[in-house]
């Protein structure tokens, strides 16, 4: 077993998956590329690694990330050996997340709807400032904050409380 911390930035290949236990409990499985560059090469390469979260980080990788989506991981780093239908041996690396970083979503660009929907020549009693952009929600605050296991038995202690 290795005990080793690491932290990756990729893309999902797909869905997470969730399996729920009998005593409550969830896990997440998810597999997350990794680009590269071979410098000897000179190609394009990508490592794949499987990130299994738990509990509330697993709720919330399903709650929020899909195929394609981007996350940073952190976490200790394992490898699973196993072997194939062929006999072969096998090795899987394994991030058990502590951490998961969401980067911040979209926002609907709802002003620049506003902007075409505009008359071409404005009213004269416009007044001389405009409001500046919508502050973001509650969400859009959630999904790009940074969720850890500390922070989140903080959190439900609190809650408890």
């Amino acid at each position: 077993m290795s005990l080793a911390s690491i932290s990756i930035v990729g893309n999902l290949v797909r869905d997470p998956e969730k399996v729920e236990f009998n005593d409550g409990r969830i896990k997440s499985s998810m597999v997350v590329a990794v680009n590269g560059f071979s410098r000897s090469s000179k190609e394009k390469t990508a490592e794949y690694y499987k990130v299994e979260t738990w509990d509330r980080l697993a709720r919330l990788s399903l709650d929020y990330l899909s195929k394609g989506s981007q996350v940073t991981v952190c976490g200790r780093l394992t490898i699973e050996r196993w072997i194939d239908r062929d006999g072969k041996q096998r090795a899987t690396p394994t991030v058990h997340a502590s951490q998961l970083a969401l980067p911040p979503r979209p926002r609907d660009s709802s002003s620049e709807k506003v902007v075409k929907q505009l008359p071409e020549q404005l009213p004269d009693d416009l007044p001389e400032q405009l409001p500046g952009p919508a502050a973001p929600s509650s969400l859009e605050e959630e999904a790009t904050r940074e969720f850890s296991a500390t922070n989140i038995a903080a959190e439900e202690e609190q809650a408890c409380a």
